[in-house]
């Protein structure tokens, strides 16, 4: 699906948005969300009908920040909430994880720099095609939506090309990495 069509449709279905979830909270967290199959849908809310912010593969790890139903809603790059389906997804507590889940940032400084460079790179490219989409100055609440959706969608990509597990941008020692 292209970016143009899933920014059209969050414009037409996302509700406006509310507050994103403070970093704090991600940061408590201490359970995860593992996915247990490929190309799963991370969504902005809890049901099939809600906006796909990206698709993430089996053993990709998330913070787990509560469960509504038959989803787990989970924290992304953004802070905004996210949602992953119980059925494609299970629970991992901290004592389950082991060194074969990969949450951990890069072992060298220049890759973390580069990792860090990356990140702003793609944050600014999310504020842009969000202006571009939706001017900030037609509607700023929906544009801060999709803004958001945009972050997620990049840094997804970007962890997934680098091989970094989403939830390690969450770690006490990743705070240089957030934006």
């Amino acid at each position: 699906m292209s970016r143009v069509l899933i920014a059209v449709t969050a414009i037409c279905l996302t509700a406006p948005a509310g507050p994103a979830l403070l970093p704090a909270q991600a940061q408590d967290s201490s359970d995860f969300v593992v996915l247990s199959h490929f190309d799963v849908n991370v969504r902005t809310g809890p049901g099939l009908d809600r906006v796909i912010v990206g698709r993430a593969q089996k053993g990709t790890l998330f913070p787990l920040v509560a469960e509504t139903g038959d989803w787990y809603e989970v924290v992304l790059f953004s802070g905004a909430p996210r949602y992953v389906s119980k059925a494609l997804a299970y629970h991992l507590s901290p004592d389950e994880i082991i060194p074969g889940h990969g949450l951990e940032l890069p072992a060298s400084g220049d890759s973390t720099l580069s990792l860090i460079s990356a990140i702003r790179v793609e944050t600014g490219r999310a504020e842009r095609e969000a202006e571009q989409l939706l001017p900030l100055s037609l509607d700023a609440e929906r544009h801060e939506a999709l803004r958001l959706l945009f972050v997620d969608q990049n840094l997804l990509l970007l962890f997934e090309e680098r091989s970094i597990q989403p939830a390690a941008y969450w770690l006490p020692e990743a705070n240089a990495l957030r934006i």
